[in-house]
């Protein structure tokens, strides 16, 4: 499942007026996180970091800034672009992570207890 060629993935656009409202934002997952290298950029990104587990890439949260909004033309006002951050979560690395977790003995992660029933774990 975690090396499967098709993968739910679930992306998230997140436009800002500001550089500095992008700050506000975090993930609560309890994993490593790394900053991409520059070879590793895509063509539209500032900055990436790369959540993962065990070499597994579970996420990508991409800085695009303006370049994107600069090439669409979209502005906030007369004057400003707007800044962009792009989240992608591979759904399914995750999943495959949690049941790993889940057969190895480890408890049911604090951010999805609320919405898993007691009876329904084994």
């Amino acid at each position: 499942l975690a090396h499967a060629r098709q993968r739910l993935k679930h992306c998230v656009l997140c436009l800002v007026c500001i550089s500095a409202a992008l700050l506000d934002e975090g993930l609560l997952l309890d994993v490593k996180a790394r900053v991409v290298l520059g070879k590793e950029l895509r063509n539209y990104e500032s900055q990436a970091i790369v959540v993962e587990e065990n070499g597994l890439e579970l996420a990508r949260i991409s800085r695009i800034g303006d370049y994107i909004s600069r090439r669409l033309n979209i502005k906030v006002d007369s004057e400003s672009f707007v800044h962009m951050v792009y989240v992608e979560t591979d759904i399914d690395r995750v999943l495959a992570r949690l049941i790993d977790g889940l057969c190895e003995g480890k408890d049911v992660p604090k951010s999805l207890r609320d919405y898993v029933r007691a009876e329904d774990l084994v």
